[in-house]
């Protein structure tokens, strides 16, 4: 087809070169939108979880003595003799702002953190004292340092986590490379490694999300515990088997490089959860280090 000429002689180009142009142009403007978008969640991403934060002080379960002494209830003017208390007058009513007093016998828990305000209650589940009752410290049980069964169940309370668990199995891949599988919808554990309780490292990974291969999305809240810690809440991790509950406190939010993680041990009883980070690039991973605190055993063990 020969060109067309416009009315002042000059000679046009095809029809569609002018739509193709901005096709391009079009294209050209999404791919940087995308890439800004994409830096700009890794630049939010840096600025808004920090690499590392620690617990300032090793981790402790109150004794059953001292669950008590904080059970037991103060002396209050309605436990005195009548004759103590002095008559009640009349409070004249003022238009004044309620005091925290007159706002928590409304609200029921005045002191709540600001992150629970929409549920005040919530604070009051999760306190330490109520929540670690039914486990004795490891001070006052005699763990053995191995021979315990494999892990069951994971719990992590604050986060709403409850999961099973699944072995782990070697595959080799199209390197000849020697990997473990990945864990579908459960938490993963490692045959043959430190199991809930003993002496050592506990290893639980699990996925943050897995968009493609279908195989769900077990620690997509793991990440939430690192603002916990930071605010200086306490995180229980709580790993069940078939021996007893085995309750741990975490010690330690780090975001490492994939390539650093490696397993390591423990002098002590501690876990160590993992998932990938962060979301869209997942070459890092979120590493949470957890200090055994207290057991519920379900049997005597030597």
């Amino acid at each position: 087809m020969s060109p067309l000429a416009t009315h002042d002689g000059q000679i046009a180009g095809p029809p569609n070169s002018k739509r193709l142009g901005l096709l391009l142009l079009g294209g050209g403007a999404l791919l940087l939108a995308v890439a800004g978008g994409f830096f700009g969640y890794q630049a939010y991403i840096d600025e808004r979880y920090e690499p590392i934060v620690v617990v300032a002080t090793a981790p402790t379960l109150p004794t059953q003595q001292e669950l008590e002494d904080m059970a037991a209830p103060a002396a209050t003017p309605e436990a005195q003799s009548p004759a103590a208390v002095a008559p009640s007058t009349p409070t004249e009513v003022t238009d004044a702002a309620p005091s925290a007093a007159s706002l928590a016998d409304v609200y029921g828990h005045w002191n709540a953190a600001p992150q629970d305000w929409d549920n005040p209650f919530w604070a009051v589940e999760r306190g330490a004292p109520a929540f670690t009752a039914e486990y004795l410290p490891i001070s006052e049980l005699n763990l053995p340092e191995s021979g315990l069964a494999p892990a069951t169940l994971v719990r992590i309370p604050i986060i709403g986590l409850t999961a099973s668990t699944i072995e782990l199995g070697v595959i080799t891949t199209d390197e000849g490379h020697l990997k473990y599988e990945s864990p579908i919808f459960d938490v993963g554990i490692i045959p043959g490694h430190t199991t809930p309780g003993e002496l050592g490292n506990t290893w639980l990974f699990g996925h943050l999300e897995s968009p493609f291969r279908d195989e769900g999305a077990v620690f997509r809240d793991l990440p939430k515990v690192h603002d916990f810690m930071r605010r200086g809440e306490a995180v229980y991790v709580i790993v069940d088997s078939d021996d007893g509950s085995f309750l741990y406190q975490a010690t330690e939010f780090r975001i490492m490089k994939q390539e650093d993680v490696t397993f390591w041990g423990s002098d002590g009883r501690t876990a160590t959860l993992v998932c990938s980070w962060p979301k869209f690039v997942y070459d890092e991973r979120v590493v949470v280090t957890a200090e055994l605190v207290g057991a519920r055993l379900n049997r005597a063990l030597s």
